[in-house]
């Protein structure tokens, strides 16, 4: 896909790297925390792996890489090939490294140190495979990190049933098998006489900001010995001790970075088992204690961080979730994270940016940091999400584009992975698992604990002196220069064609732009030069939008494509196929419907339809289009959810659409417009389609602001509420009372004629302003 770029944004850049040359002898780059990961089993990654070697590491060197900045090229003495046919020194390189003061850290990435024993599996491009999973440490018959032995693991990784034979042709018997698995596995025997932990004071802490526990029992000897928290698989990180007696310790919970001549890596404690060793090596058994964060060590210190998106290998229309995923942070705390535009993803020019790259199979996800390193200033993030994965909103087995950009932004709040079983529920948590688009109360403690819990919310007014200045106020708001190659406009006289245009303008994360239908619009060519526009998608047909309008808008030098059908019904069943066009194998096979005949159903869901890119088709309260049921069958739709009650679409008409997907639509409804636009966003900040962090408030008895502010919060990760124009309906009122803690920004759609001063007032007042 092209990208195309303001002059700002080229001026910006080349600012930032001439600064960053300036700056290189003082900068260290640093601790993007680990990137998220796919838990992979060893016959997993062995099934990923071209190449499955033992050996020892015999030497580590850094250099200079375009792609990383900095990579380490890592050679290792092969002992055994479990897998292919390596035999001799094997060389492959892993990101990260330190050359010339300089210093890159990305600790998703494995480290390795000279004369070290591993397990190493690479694929075929020579990467290691999973990030640090594909590198086991080796001592002895012992391999900790998979809690089992390396005869075990030769048996997993060549799928010969395991015969206790060594890996190198010793034998061993059953007790030595046993006692290794054990150690390996971190099983405790614990001595009779040996310590025996009573209790951990609090029973709950951060790690690496000097949080400071007392664990008290018996049996911890005279002399200091050490505590180990911890980390992930079965491995633990030690406590910095600050005293210790024969039956009290203070230490304090740790996270910390651990350096290698060549490359580095950054540890953090987990929730898990605590164990104390004594002077003589004697471990006692675990005791549980919680983790609610980890922190890094490294902060940013202005209140805005700009970053930009790189569209480039983006085919499941990405931008949306990343905006969002980036003000659930940005809501939560003082930092705000903000959407600047298009650039391209360059990890090693330290820019801020988001992008796709071709990863490690296992690594979804990848951030990297650049900090100063002597007083832990951050400098700039990016954040890399692997094309290897099929993308989307996590269903049919794709990966949650949100969730994964949820947790890669944590890491630029140089936040931790966690792994023990308590973290699980947190975004912070380091493996992907069930989708996770909200923050744990363990990670609102993180980031206000670093960025504090912000000023109150904005409530601002977004307005122009008609319906047409109001769309490109909306536009300018909430959409960043040159940040929508492709733009959607529909009709600003009548609402039919336009109804369904939300879920299009989502595809592209373009606005929603509105015109007359017979000239365009003074203030578009403008906007659309703003944006970075090179095609425009007309909604609806030349009645609601002229030929003459479409002639002058391909005179601005920009390519345009029309969606429609010989009536509204047909528009919105081609825009569904537009849709599914431009989503191509991420469409999620789900609609929205809603009644054609009035507009305040389909505003109510236009949001959601941007944010999941779902179409919306409409169909009459007592009948079911042909158009509509054939987009249905066409498309292979599934899923459809109702929107308004049986005087909007009927038993009958609903039963008729279960028969045509297959399924039983869910119905979102209420006794008038304004309670079933309630409905609506209870289910969709329940199901996780929103955030109630942005709420956009529009006339819920007229229809042109609503659909430039419905692609706004849907851009934002936001709630629409509808209410009369005169005063602010309960249905509204309920809603940001009982979200107001988590709201951050409001914005009023309209001119006081459309939303009126009172509305201002009673929002403001619900919030806390």
């Amino acid at each position: 896909m092209a990208m195309f770029f303001t002059t700002s944004a080229r001026r910006r850049a080349t600012a930032a790297v001439a600064f960053l040359i300036a700056l290189c002898a003082f900068l260290a780059a640093p601790l993007p925390a680990l990137g998220l990961l796919v838990e992979m089993e060893v016959e997993e990654l062995s099934a990923a792996a071209r190449d499955v070697v033992v050996g020892a590491v015999l030497a580590t060197a850094s250099r200079a890489d375009a792609e990383h900045g900095i990579v380490t090229q890592v050679t290792v003495r092969t002992e055994h090939a479990l897998k292919g046919a390596r035999s001799g020194d094997v060389t492959f390189r892993v990101p990260g490294g330190t050359l010339d003061g300089r210093v890159v850290y990305v600790p998703d990435a494995p480290v390795f140190t000279s004369g070290e024993r591993v397990v190493v599996f690479l694929d075929r491009f020579g990467r290691v495979v999973g990030g640090r999973q594909g590198r086991l440490g080796v001592i002895g018959e012992r391999v900790p990190e998979a809690g089992s032995t390396l005869s075990r693991i030769q048996a997993r990784v060549t799928g010969v049933p395991y015969t206790g034979a060594a890996c190198h042709g010793g034998g061993t018997t059953a007790a030595q098998t046993n006692q290794m698995e054990a150690a390996a596995s971190g099983t405790v025997i614990a001595a009779a006489s040996g310590p025996v932990i009573s209790g951990i004071t609090p029973g709950t802490a951060a790690a690496g900001i000097g949080d400071e526990v007392t664990i008290v029992g018996s049996g911890f000897g005279s002399l200091r010995g050490e505590v180990r928290f911890s980390t992930r698989s079965g491995g633990h990180i030690t406590g910095d001790v600050i005293s210790w007696s024969a039956s009290t310790i203070r230490v304090r919970v740790p996270a910390r970075r651990h350096s290698e001549p060549v490359a580095s890596s950054l540890v953090a404690a987990s929730s898990g088992p605590v164990r104390v060793v004594t002077s003589t090596g004697a471990v006692s058994a675990g005791h549980e204690f919680t983790v609610t964060f980890a922190y890094g060590g490294a902060k940013w210190t202005t209140p805005v961080r700009e970053f930009y998106y790189d569209a480039s290998g983006d085919t499941s229309g990405g931008l949306a979730a990343v905006r969002a995923a980036a003000q659930t942070w940005s809501a939560a705390s003082g930092l705000e994270l903000r959407y600047a535009g298009l650039n391209w993803l360059n990890t090693a020019n330290h820019q801020s940016e988001v992008g796709w790259r071709r990863l490690e199979e296992g690594v979804l996800g990848r951030a990297h940091l650049l900090f100063f390193a002597s007083t832990g200033v951050m400098v700039s993030a990016d954040m890399s999400l692997n094309t290897l994965y099929s993308w989307g909103d996590g269903s049919g087995g794709s990966r949650d584009i949100e969730s994964v950009a949820l947790h890669e932004f944590g890491h630029w709040l140089v936040l931790l992975d966690l792994y023990g079983e308590a973290d699980k529920p947190k975004v912070m948590y380091g493996l992907y698992s069930t989708p996770k688009r909200n923050l744990h109360e363990a990670d609102f403690a993180g980031v206000q604990w670093l960025y504090g819990a912000g000023a109150g919310p904005d409530v601002v007014r977004v307005a122009g002196s008609n319906r047409y200045e109001t769309a490109l106020a909306t536009s300018r708001t909430n959409f960043a220069d040159g940040s929508a190659r492709d733009v959607v406009i529909a009709s600003g006289a009548s609402f039919p064609d336009a109804l369904s245009a939300s879920g299009l303008a989502g595809s592209f994360g373009s606005p929603l732009l509105l015109t007359p239908p017979t000239t365009l619009n003074a203030g578009l060519p403008a906007e659309l030069a703003r944006l970075g526009a090179t095609r425009v998608w007309l909604v609806g047909g030349t009645a609601a939008i002229s030929a003459g309008v479409e002639e002058a808008i391909r005179g601005l030098g920009l390519a345009v494509e029309r969606v429609s059908g010989e009536d509204r019904y047909g528009t919105a069943a081609n825009v569904a196929r537009a849709i599914a066009s431009v989503r191509g194998a991420s469409f999620a096979n789900a609609a929205f419907v809603a009644r054609g005949d009035d507009f305040a159903d389909a505003l109510a869901v236009a949001p959601y339809a941007y944010r999941l890119n779902k179409p919306v088709l409409l169909v009459r309260p007592a009948d079911t289009s042909y158009d509509t049921q054939d987009a249905i069958t066409q498309l292979g739709i599934t899923e459809l959810t109702l929107v308004g009650g049986t005087g909007a679409i009927s038993t009958d008409v609903a039963t008729e659409l279960a028969l045509l997907s297959g399924g039983t639509p869910v119905r979102l409804s209420g006794a008038t417009r304004y309670s079933t636009a309630q409905s609506v966003v209870q289910h969709a900040i329940a199901n996780g389609w929103a955030s109630p962090a942005e709420v956009g408030v529009t006339a819920g008895n007229n229809f042109p602001d609503a659909l430039g502010g419905g692609a706004a919060m849907g851009a934002n990760g936001g709630i629409i509420l509808l209410t009369p124009p005169e005063a602010l309906c309960s249905h509204a009122r309920g809603t940001l009372d009982a979200h107001a803690a988590a709201v951050r920004r409001v914005q009023i759609f309209g001119g006081q004629n459309a939303v009126g001063s009172a509305v201002y007032a009673e929002v403001t007042q619900a919030v806390g302003y």
